[in-house]
Formats: structure tokens, sequence, C-alpha cells
């Protein structure tokens, strides 16, 4: 194995590599553009975004105030350091929408994966998967069971007829109107 110098860090310190190009291939990147890799914390988050809440106040007191007097309304109270994640809300001034300072990305994430959300980009939340819908039922069979005792206990010759045929009576009667196409 071939072990090839490929930047000076210090005066006695070199890099090398052991023929990885994937390795090799980003830090000649970062060495040629004179820059470091970006970091991905919470720090640039909040920093790339510019919006915190004293922000967002400055810019639309009465969006601001208007979300405030929700949050509150819901227990919470909104810091000037916070993010305001519009998205994350179910409604205005949702408390989880209030990202803390402290919290950062690990906030974000715990509450998309909590709302199943998914999210793209510095914070990686695959979106829940949605199960099929549940078939429309047009009266609760439980429902259909107590109306149907209640009919042949008032009209004692609906017992002779067939208990299906008294279902259906009780369903089309009581129950959900069918769509028509």
């Amino acid at each position: 194995m071939t072990r090839r110098m490929i930047g000076r860090i210090a005066s006695t310190n070199y890099i090398s590599e052991d023929n990885e190009p994937c390795a090799l291939g980003l830090l000649e990147d970062m060495l040629e553009s004179r820059r470091p890799p970006g970091a991905s914390t919470d720090r640039e988050l909040f920093a790339g975004s510019g919006a915190t809440f004293s922000k967002l106040a400055d810019d639309d007191p009465k969006y601001a105030n208007r979300v405030a007097a929700k949050a509150k309304k819901l227990g919470y109270t909104p810091n000037p350091n916070d993010l305001y994640i519009s998205q994350l809300a179910k409604c205005e001034g949702d408390p989880l929408a209030f990202v803390p300072a402290t919290g950062g990305k690990g906030h974000i994430k715990r509450v998309c994966e909590q709302r199943g959300l998914g999210c793209e980009g510095a914070i990686a939340v695959r979106p829940a998967e949605v199960s099929a819908p549940k078939p429309q039922v047009r009266l609760a069979p439980k429902i259909v069971n107590e109306y149907v005792s209640k009919y042949i206990e008032h009209n004692p010759q609906l017992a002779s007829k067939p208990v299906q045929e008294v279902r259906e009576f009780v369903i089309e009667k009581h129950g959900s109107k069918k769509k028509e196409l």
C-alpha cells in the first residue's frame, strides 16, 4: 500500500492517505478552496436562518404578537432567541414550533418524528408511512344491532323476516346516504 502526502498542516505534521479516493478528493477540495468544510451544528442552523423570534418581532410585530399571544394561551412564553418554524406548527403559536437556542436540530428532529413529518436538508427525517384508509361504513355494526333489536321489540312481525333484511332497512333509514357517482 502506498502512502502519499497530500497536504502540510504545520511545520512537521503531514496528512497522508492510504489510497482512499473519497477522503483524498474531499481534502483536496478543502485545500484548493482554502476553506474548511461546512459544519452542521445548531450554531450554523440558527446563523443561516436569521429568523429568531426577536427578529420576527422587528420585521412583522403584528404577526409576532399574534403568534406570541396564541403560544401563551397554549402555555408557552416565547423566548426572543427561539426560532419559530411555522412548518412544524399544528396551529399558529404551537409551542413545539418554537425551537429553543439550546435545542436546535435535536428539537426539530424530535418534533418531526412525533408528528410523522418528513424533513430533508440539514435535518433528515423520513416521513411516517401512511396506512391505508379505513373503509367507510354507513352505520357502525353496534348501532345497527341496537336499532334492529329495538325495531323487533316494537314490531314483533319483523322477527319473522330475515335479520339481514332488517339490518339493510336500518342502514338505509339511519345510515349515511350513499354517494352517487
